[in-house]
């Protein structure tokens, strides 16, 4: 399988119950060899949820991932669900300068196909801001 082929995925435990769901999709989606990365979010109510159904409490990101797979994974990302900046954020469609309603409809639409792996060059993709690139560097 190509690299172009695996996958990159985020999954958010948002605290709505069912963290043992949370948990079995992880440890497959760790397993697969189709997926290439997992992006994992975790609100305060979600850290909530998995103390409370699971027993499981973290006081860091890379511990969380091990006492929910029972052990490391080089694949799975926790990232912080406060942090507007990361790489996963949702890259409004204002952040392209819309001009019209048709601008970002056209956004709007372009995202939702890019996530049936149909793409349009009409889509805007977000880099990132200038200060985090500068951050970074």
């Amino acid at each position: 399988m190509h690299d172009k082929d695996k996958k990159i995925l985020t999954v958010g435990v948002t605290g709505a119950s069912g963290a043992v769901l949370a948990q079995k999709m992880l440890a497959l989606l760790d397993s697969d060899a189709r997926v290439e990365r997992v992006y994992l979010v975790v609100t305060e109510t979600g850290l909530r949820l998995l103390a409370e159904e699971l027993a499981i409490t973290s006081s860091s990101s890379d511990q969380l991932v091990q006492r929910l797979l029972g052990r490391s994974s080089s694949k799975i990302s926790v990232i912080s669900n406060k942090d507007v900046g990361a790489s996963i954020a949702s890259g409004s469609s204002f952040y392209h300068a819309p001009k019209t309603i048709d601008d970002l409809v056209t956004q709007y639409v372009c995202r939702v196909l890019a996530q049936m792996d149909l793409p349009q060059d009409a889509m805007f993709r977000w880099a990132g801001s200038a200060a985090a690139k500068e951050a970074k560097a």
